[in-house]
């Protein structure tokens, strides 16, 4: 019974953060996160701090985006506030521990 328990609740996590586990779905995400971030980091970073930060970033991200935000994003509703408060708080936590400030 202890065993059937995790296992629904693993289950349910996995459902309500899609991409907090490795996996293709995760991949796709990471890749295609990253490269978005590396386009807007580039304007106002260097191009090595602009790879630490977006890596950092799109990990912190990955890991509490939802998939309430990712059912959102797909049915052409751009992203939720919930997912651009995830990005900026984990831009500012990497940019804090990139750089100590």
């Amino acid at each position: 019974m202890t065993l059937a328990l995790a296992l629904g609740l693993a289950d349910a996590e996995a459902q309500q953060f899609p991409y907090r586990e490795p996996g293709p779905h995760r991949t796709a995400f990471v890749e295609t996160a990253t490269k978005a971030c590396l386009r807007d980091a580039v304007t106002y970073l260097n191009a090595d701090k602009a790879a630490r930060v977006c890596d950092c970033k799109v990990v912190f991200v990955a890991t509490f985006v939802t998939s309430k935000d990712v059912d959102e994003f797909t049915q052409g509703g751009g992203v939720s506030q919930h997912y651009q408060e995830l990005a900026d708080k984990g831009e500012a936590y990497c940019l804090k521990a990139l750089t100590g400030k």
